[in-house]
This record gives C-alpha cells, sequence and structure tokens, in this order.
C-alpha cells in the first residue's frame, strides 16, 4: 500500500518506483490493481446530495465559508484533462485533446470545501466539457428523468457549459452591462473553487499532472481512487 501511495504523490514511471522499491514491473502491477481496488472498496463513493436537506446545507456552506451572493448554489462544474500516456493504438485520435497530448477528461462538481461530490472520468480527451456533461446520467436523469436538483437550486459553470434554468454560467462579453458585469464577478468569483480543487488534487497526487503510465482502464481507476484520497484527506 505505501508503494502504490508513494507512486500516486510521485507520479513518474512504472520502472522508476520499481527501482525505487526494488520490486518487479510484474509485481507492482499486480500490488497496484489490488491496493487500487481495495481502497475502492474501503472510503465512500462520493455522492450528490439527493435530499432537500443535503442541497440547502451545501449551499449554506457556500455562503459562509465563500462568501457567495447566490443563496441556492449546490456546487460548482468544470472539467480538466488528465495526461495518460498508453492510449489504445486504434484511438489515439481521439485521446489527443486540445492542448495537445493525449488525454482523458475529467468532469466534476465540487463544493465550497474543495470536496468532489460527483465526478466522471469516462470521455477521451477530444471531447468538450459540455457534451461530456450532457451524456452523462446526471444531465440525463435532471432533464428528462427525476430531478436531481430541487426548486430553486442551481450548479456554477463557465462559458463553455450550455445555459440552463438550474445552471448558471458568466454573460457572454458582447452582452455585458453594468449588472451583467457585477453578475459575472459574484459568479466568478465563487466559481473559482472548482479550479483550486483541481488544484489540489493534482498538486497532492502527482501521478494525475504528470500523466499515468498505464493502461485506460487503470488510468480511470487510479483518477477514483485519488478523488476518494481526496475527499477522505478533507
Amino acid at each position: 500500500m505505501l508503494l502504490v501511495l508513494y507512486w500516486l504523490a510521485q507520479g513518474g514511471s512504472f520502472l522508476l518506483t520499481c527501482d525505487t522499491a526494488d520490486v518487479s514491473g510484474s509485481t507492482f502491477n499486480r500490488v497496484l490493481r489490488e491496493v487500487l481496488s481495495a481502497i475502492e472498496c474501503a472510503l465512500p463513493t462520493p455522492m450528490f446530495p439527493s435530499s432537500v436537506e443535503g442541497q440547502s446545507k451545501v449551499a449554506v456552506d457556500f455562503v459562509n465559508l465563500l462568501g457567495c451572493l447566490f443563496r441556492k448554489v449546490t456546487g460548482v462544474i468544470d472539467g480538466t484533462l488528465i495526461p495518460i500516456r498508453t492510449p489504445p493504438a486504434r484511438m489515439k485520435v481521439s485521446y489527443n485533446c486540445r492542448k495537445c497530448f493525449y488525454a482523458l477528461s475529467l468532469l466534476a462538481i465540487t463544493d465550497s470545501r474543495k470536496r468532489f461530490l460527483w465526478s466522471r472520468l469516462d470521455f477521451p480527451g477530444s471531447i468538450g466539457y459540455c457534451r461530456a456533461f450532457k451524456e452523462s446520467r446526471f444531465y440525463r436523469q435532471h432533464k428528462f428523468g427525476t430531478l436531481v436538483l430541487h426548486a430553486a437550486f442551481s450548479l456554477l459553470a463557465d462559458g463553455g457549459f450550455a445555459l440552463e434554468t438550474w445552471l448558471l454560467k458568466p454573460y457572454p462579453r458582447d452582452q455585458l452591462n453594468e449588472k451583467g458585469m457585477y453578475f459575472n464577478y459574484v459568479l466568478v468569483s465563487t466559481r473559482v473553487i472548482v479550479e483550486n480543487a483541481f488544484g489540489v488534487l493534482k498538486g497532492r497526487w502527482r501521478v494525475l499532472h504528470l500523466g499515468i503510465s498505464t493502461d485506460v482502464e487503470t488510468a480511470r481507476q487510479v483518477f477514483a481512487v485519488c478523488v476518494l484520497l481526496h475527499d477522505f484527506l478533507i
């Protein structure tokens, strides 16, 4: 377990980690999968609050901790890119992101304490965050099924997402007036918390920053475990 935590925190290649611990690559691969699975079983999965009381508590924290002027914010949504080094050979183009490296698109909702309430890492890096969100179970359930967010509660997002009655985004630059500028200032000053959460996550678990040198399925599991550990430590 210490070896896996060391690799998650330091990042880098398998060879360097194996050389540091004096173990073979096959042994580390086996241990890695066992430890990742054990951590997933041991730690609670992040769950977006479904009750009015749970969402109200998150909204109150946004007001009390961040001074948010929106009274019913239950989370901030955004995406980031997680570099990978070994995408499937037949699908390399789809994993090539806009910043010209191979990556997975991470989509997440965070609260005012930088904890992840919901996350998804199913899409290659070429997929935009807005499209990834619209194809998620969260969006489809709220849009076409049982409402996830209760009445008057909302999420905050940046300009890359599609506007919804429950998903607030900044006014476009060509529509700005004095009130719009103030609205954008209030929204952006609160929305930055999700960027802070991504920064803490990648800073603590450097494997997400330097590139995951495993197959894609294991890379998704590595990310899921890093999110669990991130929330656990907070």
